[in-house]
């Protein structure tokens, strides 16, 4: 009977590290401010000069970068992100 309660505990704690395991990994392949940062440090280019590339203003692109932005204007910064994609 004093195994079951150790037992429990590492099955918790196990599923509390693959969770974490997996909100990292969300975050490397789905964070769109972290590749609009690295797309921007890769083209040595301002914040501004690639919002003006995206389409969007200089506020919104912040707004994108922090996850707040509009449907309309993640979607023109995916698209953004596609196109350097397919030109390297």
């Amino acid at each position: 009977m004093m195994t079951r309660p150790r037992i429990i505990g590492a099955s918790i704690a196990l599923v509390l590290l693959t969770l974490a395991g997996l909100v990292s990994l969300y975050q490397v392949l789905f964070d769109l401010g972290a590749r609009l940062d690295a797309a921007s440090d890769s083209a040595m280019i301002c914040h501004q000069e690639q919002a003006a590339r995206i389409g969007i203003g200089r506020t919104t692109y912040f707004e994108v970068k922090a996850g707040r932005g509009g449907k309309q204007a993640r979607q023109r910064a995916e698209e953004y992100l596609r196109s350097l994609q397919i030109k390297q």
